[in-house]
């Protein structure tokens, strides 16, 4: 802000020295020249704006002012300098500039004539024939186009040479049809003559501003099928959007997002990382990337994500638990169970309704690899905590079932039946209650069908394993396996 506001002034210290010391005409047309050629054309238009009224210069002054004019889409006072420049120009000049202000005339003319038809008809085809027509010509005399009058009548007749007068280098008019393309839906139709008018007047900054809102409606059409589960579609639009604007860090997410749901996660994380580029402090897209990196089972990369994310998130005291929790599941992942503990008790102790912290704790302790973090005590203490929490989650009821029948063959080991029944009943339980929250899921048949087997009731056990296979075809094979040795499992329920 402070170096444009430095450029301001001495900009503005320049432009008060140069009025100050009465340059000549020609010297403000030479310095407004030199402007407009080396590409700063807000100060020639600035300074074609402080001499329009200048008195006393030639028929060049003005017409070169009237260029400039011209150049920011400025047609009235275009014709305003060109009119000052045939009062100051000679019989030979006054006939090419006279001619530069017919057709602009002729240009102004048509324009209203095709917009009077889009309102009054909303021909909308209507109007963007003509104004091809107008760009490109449209190899007919029209009336205004000048003409060789042969036969000398005053008026033009078919045969006669004329001039079929295109406007290929007014940015405008592309911008038009751009507009009309834009309100069809026509996206693509409008950013081919939007990019047109920006490469015929670069410093328009209306071009520019309305190509930015044509990728924004197109990153909307992303949008609407990204909620319907459309991916590719979204993702085709967003790259769209993308290709003409791509200083949007919103659309990157959302391409990151569609990517992410079509698992196709490397480029979700290329996706995620341009948002970072764009905006550094979206912590959300470092979290993003930080789970795309989890289902490539990548944990050491997942994990500097998720601290980049807590480091953002601290920075700008942003309540976001997933990245802390996420963390911990990355450490477990790796082996890290100390890390991965102490994090996890950091996310409770920030937010203590956090049930996956719970949950994952449980997890920690039931499947750790490392048998000094395997504790089925402190597991089931985390898991009925999560429960308490979340008690509409049937994740977690499920996993309840499973410890509770885990514990329970440690009893039967150990020849501990009372004990190894309690148990079974409570994995029978939360079995029942996993079911009740998703009714064909296939692990809760599982552990019920297990739970029932080891409490001797085999016609309700088959029933269970078999609902288990038919819901979720990973415990196939393991109810094949069970169901060949029900009577050696079943060795207890004689005694």
């Amino acid at each position: 802000m402070l170096k444009f506001l430095r450029y301001s002034q001495i900009f503005f210290l320049s432009l008060s020295f140069f009025y100050a010391r009465g340059y000549t005409c020609n010297e403000i047309d030479s310095i407004i020249t030199n402007r407009f050629e080396n590409g700063d054309y807000e100060i020639a238009h600035t300074m074609a704006k402080k001499n329009k009224s200048k008195d006393a210069c030639d028929a060049n002054f003005y017409f070169n002012l009237g260029s400039v004019f011209k150049k920011f889409d400025d047609f009235n006072t275009t014709r305003e300098m060109y009119n000052l420049a045939m009062k100051k120009s000679n019989e030979e000049d006054y006939k090419a500039i006279n001619l530069e202000y017919k057709k602009l005339s002729f240009f102004s003319s048509q324009v209203n004539f095709i917009q009077s038809i889009y309102a009054s008809d909303n021909n909308k085809e209507k109007a963007l024939i003509n104004y091809k027509e107008l760009l490109m010509g449209n190899d007919k005399w029209d009336n205004g186009e000048p003409f060789v009058d042969t036969n000398q009548n005053m008026s033009y007749d078919e045969g006669e040479v004329h001039t079929d007068w295109k406007f290929n280098d007014i940015g405008l008019l592309n911008l038009y049809i751009a507009d009309i393309y834009k309100n069809s839906e026509r996206y693509s139709d409008a950013i081919v003559y939007l990019k047109s008018a920006i490469a015929i007047n670069p410093f328009v900054k209306k071009y520019q501003e309305y190509i930015n809102v044509i990728s924004k409606l197109i990153a909307q059409q992303g949008n609407n099928y990204l909620r319907l589960g459309k991916l590719d579609d979204a993702i085709n639009q967003y790259t769209l959007s993308l290709s003409i604007d791509s200083t949007e860090a919103s659309i990157f997410y959302n391409l990151g997002n569609a990517y992410f749901e079509k698992q196709d996660y490397t480029n979700a994380i290329t996706a995620f990382s341009n948002v970072i580029k764009i905006d550094p402090e979206k912590f959300k897209a470092v979290h993003k990337s930080g789970i795309a990196f989890q289902k490539l089972t990548q944990h050491e990369d997942a994990i500097i994500q998720f601290r980049k994310a807590i480091t953002i998130i601290e920075r700008n005291e942003e309540n976001f638990m997933s990245s802390y929790h996420s963390l911990g599941v990355s450490f477990m992942e790796t082996g890290s169970y100390s890390e991965a503990i102490q994090i996890l008790n950091e996310v409770i102790t920030l937010s203590p309704q956090y049930y996956k912290a719970y949950e994952t704790l449980g997890v920690i302790h039931i499947e750790a690899t490392d048998e000094r973090f395997v504790n089925y005590d402190l597991a089931l203490e985390y898991l009925l905590e999560a429960s308490k929490v979340k008690s509409d989650n049937y994740r977690i009821k499920f996993r309840l079932s499973q410890l509770y029948n885990m514990m329970a063959e440690e009893n039967k080991e150990n020849e501990k039946y009372k004990l190894m029944n309690k148990n079974l009943v409570e994995a029978k339980k939360f079995a029942r209650q996993c079911l009740k929250l998703k009714k064909t899921y296939g692990g809760a048949y599982f552990e019920l069908g297990v739970a029932e087997l080891n409490l001797c009731n085999r016609s309700s056990s088959l029933k269970a394993l078999k609902k288990a296979a038919k819901y979720d075809r990973r415990y196939r094979s393991e109810v094949k396996r069970i169901i060949k040795k029900m009577d050696s499992i079943m060795n207890h329920c004689s005694d």
